[in-house]
């Protein structure tokens, strides 16, 4: 949700998300108890306002690509049907074309994927969840794919469609079809069993993939967090992020990536073509975070009674998915305790955890046996290990 101000200033709040393919912005919001949708341009300041009945009655939005937009309702026959509409200003509607060439049993169709002269609708059939590519410029359907399961990402470019898809034994994977009558047979890249979104990007004759990941609150390693590309004719691959958030297409085909590199830290990258013949990763704007672990400070006691209880350590890292090994020394008898935590960020508190000791250290260094820790000084040490597995992300503080 954003303020008011940021668009109109009349409204008091509205939800804003980008349509496909275009600088336009799609804004909701309610007034008098009824939702508006407004199609904004960003670089025309042009505005078309669409009323809750979508102009058809019992119509459902489908998606926009800029001031197009589809939207499907029910017919008499309990089919479905899919228009594309587009309005020149707030109270016209110029065109009004239903889309050809999908099947009797299509249902639920959605925009997944858009360039500025086509769309990829994806909907549901009898048995499966195809998708189709319509031409914006005639509303009919130019060609037809069955995908093994609804997808949640898909993309589109001037030459190849690709997608995500589950099939029944819960094997995930990345395909690609050429555009085309002709298309050829696909080219899959099985990923496993991915556990979250996968996000599909096309940079010419590459498909990106990587499974979206926040560093602030994941605790699993998994190389698919990496934002990956494949070529589609040798198969080679390239790594371009460390890990992966989310992946979008501008309007003149531009891949651009959220996510992050442990010597770029987290930004939003452009994803093109480098001067050796594959994507490379160029920073577009940064967000001031590291991907890598940094350490915030810490709240250590400078004298430990432990006749009062035990003696509470605590610390700050910018990103507690980490895996720490906290160690304690007498400087002058060497005898150490030792031990490793998990942190977990909370709600509350993303970046700070703590360690309570008792007084125990390991007699003679063997940590079988445990003696009272006795008086005199000490100092201790924090090793972080980011769980994510990234080159680099070992850090040590003392």
């Amino acid at each position: 949700m954003v303020k008011a101000e940021s668009w109109a200033g009349e409204y008091v709040d509205a939800s804003v998300s980008p349509t496909l393919a275009s600088d336009v912005v799609e804004i909701v919001h309610w007034e008098r108890n009824l939702e508006i949708t407004e199609l904004r341009g960003i670089s025309t300041q042009c505005s078309v306002r669409i009323s809750s009945d979508l102009e058809i009655s019992g119509a459902t939005l489908a998606g926009c690509v800029g001031l197009k937009y589809f939207v499907r309702r029910g017919k008499s026959d309990n089919t479905q049907e899919v228009r594309l509409l587009e309005k020149a200003d707030d109270s016209t509607v110029t065109q009004q074309r239903v889309v050809t060439g999908l099947p009797r049993a299509a249902r639920e169709a959605t925009l997944a994927a858009a360039t500025p002269e086509h769309a990829v609708l994806v909907y549901q059939a009898s048995r499966t969840w195809p998708w189709a590519l319509v031409d914006l410029s005639t509303a009919a359907v130019v060609q037809r794919h069955d995908m093994q399961s609804a997808s949640g990402s898909v993309a589109v470019s001037g030459t190849h469609v690709a997608w995500h898809e589950t099939d029944d034994d819960g094997t995930d994977r990345v395909v690609v079809t050429t555009r085309g009558t002709n298309p050829g047979p696909d080219r899959s890249t099985v990923l496993g069993e991915v556990r979250g979104t996968v996000a599909v990007g096309l940079v010419g004759n590459w498909v990106t993939y990587g499974v979206n990941s926040d560093l602030a609150w994941e605790d699993t390693p998994n190389p698919l967090y990496a934002l990956t590309a494949r070529n589609l004719t040798t198969d080679a691959t390239r790594k371009l992020l460390d890990h992966t958030g989310e992946v979008a297409t501008a309007p003149d085909g531009t891949l651009y990536a959220s996510g992050g590199t442990v010597s770029g830290g987290e930004s939003l990258y452009r994803v093109s073509m480098g001067s050796a013949g594959a994507p490379v990763a160029t920073r577009a704007a940064s967000s001031g975070e590291s991907v890598g672990v940094t350490f915030l400070g810490d709240s250590v006691p400078e004298v430990i009674n432990l006749d009062a209880g035990p003696a509470r350590f605590e610390w700050r890292l910018s990103r507690l998915n980490v895996l720490v090994n906290v160690t304690l020394r007498n400087t002058y008898t060497g005898e150490t305790k030792q031990t490793s935590l998990r942190p977990y960020a909370t709600a509350d508190d993303p970046h700070g955890f703590s360690f309570d000791w008792d007084g125990e250290l390991a007699w003679h260094n063997n940590s079988d046996f445990y003696t009272p820790a006795s008086a005199g000084n000490y100092m201790w040490r924090i090793d972080v290990k980011c769980v994510f597995l990234i080159p680099g992300s070992e850090q040590r503080w003392a």
